[in-house]
């Protein structure tokens, strides 16, 4: 501990006497001068005994501590009283305001948890979108990511996630295509993303991370057996084994599917065989479609509808089916079919498929 300095008595300053020369003298130079005290370096304090300067820094010590504890008190009292304003306040926007202030994740979890009543359309759902962009707790990002109703709010909950076990779970069972691919582009592991691209819940995801798949047994068998014609083509798009083709361009249940491996397989006579069978399914394909526009044009008022309106969307979803198995020439011979049996409304059917498959109408 600091004692006072003897030699100055804590005055910081001392007098010396100067003894001076007979021609200072008759220049009347005074003989005592002020000056700082060189034993203290003009503090009026002096070093105590090592145990008094350790006695000294621990009580320092504590008086930090002291200063840090009323400061976090006061910070934890601020947050409180924010995270009470996001999660009571009847102004949205001053929700909102009081969320960018908000640090303490306990107090984000909080406000997260008492969104969780609002429906995904109320204008509140935005405070609790703000505070789960702001979490970094995995515990309570993953618990919102695998349960929050609102797909938003999942999705930002994933952004935020790093915990891989938990991201592979929501990437497999989340069926909103934005929640579980972004899921998905954290994973690195190839046999992982192949077991998410045979038994994902989301088909649009699965059929991204098939475009991706070189592993050509879990092609194969998702060609076989994916719920998703789209999935399963394009699976049978990448397959090389000519047996595995040839079993699809047989048996699978979308002609579409069965085209794409009819025409990747090498040997002619097996391809001119499955295209015969593959035609003649095409025709059933196209009788179909004609008795289902029949019966649409026959309820329809004036037996016409209105290019791009709601009740004209059935007519358009046949014409993208028939041009998806076969092209312009699969809607000509339906349009012909059609034309023969219902020649009134020929010319209308023509306007609706105007842009489907090369079509003009």
């Amino acid at each position: 501990m600091p004692r006072t300095c003897p030699t100055c008595n804590g005055l910081r300053r001392i007098q010396r006497d100067v003894r001076r020369a007979w021609w200072q003298v008759v220049l009347l130079r005074p003989a005592i001068v002020d000056e700082l005290c060189g034993d203290c370096d003009g503090t009026g304090v002096v070093k105590g005994s090592p145990e008094e300067e350790q006695e000294l820094e621990q009580q320092r010590q504590r008086y930090r501590e002291q200063i840090e504890q009323r400061r976090r008190r006061s910070e934890a009292s601020e947050q409180a009283r924010l995270g009470r304003i996001a999660r009571t306040d009847m102004d949205y926007r001053v929700r909102e305001a009081a969320v960018k202030k908000v640090t303490d994740q306990a107090v984000l979890a909080e406000i997260v948890r008492a969104g969780a009543r609002y429906s995904p359309d109320s204008k509140f759902r935005g405070v609790r979108l703000a505070a789960v962009k702001k979490l970094t707790d995995q515990a309570v990002l993953a618990e919102v990511a695998k349960t929050d109703g609102g797909s938003d709010v999942r999705f930002a909950a994933v952004e935020g996630l790093t915990d891989r076990p938990v991201l592979e779970e929501i990437a497999r069972t989340d069926e909103d295509y934005r929640v579980s691919s972004a899921a998905a582009r954290k994973l690195t592991d190839a046999a992982v993303l192949a077991e998410i691209a045979r038994t994902g819940k989301n088909s649009t995801l699965r059929l991204a991370l098939v475009k991706q798949l070189t592993d050509h047994a879990a092609l194969a068998e998702i060609a076989r057996t994916d719920e998703d014609y789209r999935v399963r083509k394009a699976a049978a798009e990448k397959l090389t084994d000519q047996d595995v083709l040839a079993e699809i361009a047989r048996n699978d249940a979308d002609l579409a599917v069965r085209s794409a491996a009819a025409t990747l397989i090498a040997d002619a006579s097996v391809r001119v065989q499955i295209a015969q069978l593959i035609d003649e399914a095409l025709n059933d394909v196209v009788q179909d479609a004609v008795r289902q526009l029949v019966q649409l044009y026959r309820v329809a008022p004036g037996q016409d509808f209105y290019k791009d309106s709601a009740a004209a969307a059935p007519v358009r979803e046949i014409g993208d089916r028939l041009a998806e198995l076969g092209g312009f020439r699969l809607m000509l011979e339906a349009h012909k079919e059609f034309a023969r049996r219902m020649p009134r409304s020929a010319r209308n059917l023509e306007i609706n498929w105007d842009g489907i498959g090369g079509w003009a109408g």
